[in-house]
């Protein structure tokens, strides 16, 4: 995948939509734990919405999303995935000023019960799906790149009357040239829903290290999570509060 994008993609209907989502992303350096840094809120989003591209519209032909992405690649069987095969689906995303540019590649292979890899998307009788997300985004005006990949594993359970999904697995990356350190996804639980897909997170940690910082992501369902920061240079902590990419910080 590009980490760096030459094609410049305009939604005006999408104006609202990118002004909330990347105001004050990649603005400052990860050595201020404010919520000007954008890191958190990147990780929240992209965490979120990762059970979105198993729902049945995640099959539509390549244009606009109602999310304002460009589908390049439809969810498709690549053959030549090894190990594989495996499911791809590509999209960009341009913010209507042209500020900010956004790659994404979600790579999904569905095991059966007998670990032999399916050629049909029907993620309800895999076993276990294995879903990896790689995002590039620059910032075209500063230059500040992210690259970040989250590789995961997702095994299903029972939650009441309810089929959940439930992954885990790693984030590997940089956010500004700043290394992801021990990221580790653990225990985070969506809703299934045939035809709908996964829901945002219900519960579940993310937890990492970028530069001086550990960072603490809990997830409170509904496209929200806590997040507790500490500067391990002289302890001091803070908490932030999050709905998607947007940032609070609380204390």
């Amino acid at each position: 995948m590009k980490t760096s994008i030459t094609q410049t993609l305009r939604w005006a209907s999408v104006a609202a939509l990118a002004a909330f989502a990347f105001t004050g992303c990649m603005t400052q350096s990860v050595k201020d734990p404010s919520p000007a840094d954008g890191g958190n809120g990147l990780i929240n989003q992209e965490t979120s919405s990762m059970g979105q591209i198993y729902a049945s519209s995640a099959l539509s032909k390549a244009g606009a999303s109602d999310t304002g992405e460009l589908i390049i690649k439809t969810r498709t069987l690549d053959t030549t995935c090894l190990p594989g095969p495996c499911f791809v689906r590509d999209a960009q995303f341009t913010t209507p000023n042209g500020k900010f540019d956004r790659e994404r590649r979600d790579t999904v292979w569905l095991l059966d019960s007998h670990g032999a890899y399916m050629t049909v998307f029907a993620p309800r009788q895999a076993t276990q799906i294995r879903h990896n997300r790689h995002v590039t985004r620059i910032n075209n005006s500063t230059g500040n790149q992210i690259d970040i990949q989250f590789n995961t594993v997702l095994t299903w359970a029972v939650d009441g009357t309810d089929t959940v999904g439930v992954w885990s697995g790693t984030i590997t990356g940089t956010l500004n040239g700043v290394e992801f350190k021990n990221a580790t996804i653990s225990g985070v639980k969506r809703l299934f829903t045939p035809g709908a897909g996964f829901g945002p997170p219900m519960d579940g940690d993310i937890k990492c290290q970028r530069g001086d910082f550990s960072i603490d992501i809990h997830f409170q369902g509904g496209g929200r999570a806590g997040v507790d920061v500490r500067d391990n240079r002289n302890g001091k902590e803070h908490h932030l509060d999050m709905v998607g990419e947007l940032e609070v910080q609380k204390s």
